[in-house]
């Protein structure tokens, strides 16, 4: 993914999900057996261009499901200052903490 997107600790706000993720049963399934970590790459509009999935430790259609559904959720902009900028946040699922936002 290009530089042009700011990593998490360059921004002064951090983009939030403007609505809950509905993983529903893929989370439960992702609480009790693993997880998953991706890298979400945010427009200025808050928008989801593209996601990487990072790690996981379950099966690859799992992750592609949980990245699925990331990819639809609208999210408030990465911000510096009081410009809204392309940023990149990583998010945390599963098992091995609380969903997270900006790791």
């Amino acid at each position: 993914m290009s530089t042009a997107y700011f990593k998490a600790s360059q921004l002064t706000e951090i983009p939030r999900p403007l609505t809950e993720p509905p993983l529903g049963d893929l989370e439960r399934m992702v609480a009790s057996t693993g997880t998953i970590r991706m890298t979400l790459f945010i427009d200025e509009r808050g928008r989801v261009t593209a996601i990487d999935v990072t790690s996981a430790t379950l099966p690859q259609e799992i992750a592609a499901r949980a990245a699925a559904i990331f990819s639809h959720v609208p999210f408030s902009p990465g911000r510096i200052g009081r410009f809204a900028v392309k940023s990149q946040i990583g998010v945390t699922v599963g098992a091995a903490a609380k969903r997270s936002y900006g790791n």
